[in-house]
């Protein structure tokens, strides 16, 4: 595949420019370091960018910025090396103040593992709120404006979750 802004040779399936022949994607990636691998927002191919702008079109049309992705991608993986199991728990416990210190990282991987960890922050609302959840949440959206960030994310998420009941508790 040949790139449209400098028709430059480039591999399709690792994204890397120049064609690898003799090397699997896999070999391609780990030569070139994970520090140099982002992977596309929209579809998850790893894009790896040697020279030209910052700014970076992936195959599948989502443009972005590669400084701003790669530190994305810093932080999801530092975040990830902090809590290697049960992530998107860790991130709603970290975002609720339950645990850990890394908020800049824990939004940064619910930016990028959203429904996953929405999934976990209705089950922590629900756990922390089990008879009443609904109820609670609508008595708290007003005294939650100096919790932790994560604990007004699991109102949000609980009244945008279930709005016919909140209506009928407000």
């Amino acid at each position: 595949m040949w790139t449209p802004c400098c028709s430059r040779e480039h591999c399709f399936r690792c994204q890397t420019k120049d064609f690898h022949t003799g090397r699997s994607c896999e070999e391609n990636i780990a030569a070139l370091g994970q520090a140099l691998i982002v992977p596309c927002a929209c579809c998850g191919v790893s894009l790896t960018k040697g020279d030209g702008c910052d700014t970076v079109t992936c195959v599948c049309g989502n443009k972005f910025a590669w400084v701003k992705e790669l530190e994305i991608t810093k932080q999801i993986h530092a975040f990830l090396k902090e809590y290697p199991s049960n992530t998107h728990s860790a991130c709603v416990d970290v975002l609720c103040g339950t645990a850990g210190t890394i908020t800049n990282a824990a939004l940064t991987w619910r930016l990028r593992h959203t429904v996953e960890v929405n999934k976990a922050f209705l089950k922590y609302w629900k756990s922390t709120h089990p008879v009443f959840p609904t109820q609670c949440a609508v008595t708290t959206v007003a005294a939650a404006v100096h919790a932790p960030v994560g604990v007004q994310m699991a109102i949000d998420l609980w009244l945008a979750t279930y709005p016919t009941e909140a209506a009928k508790k407000a």
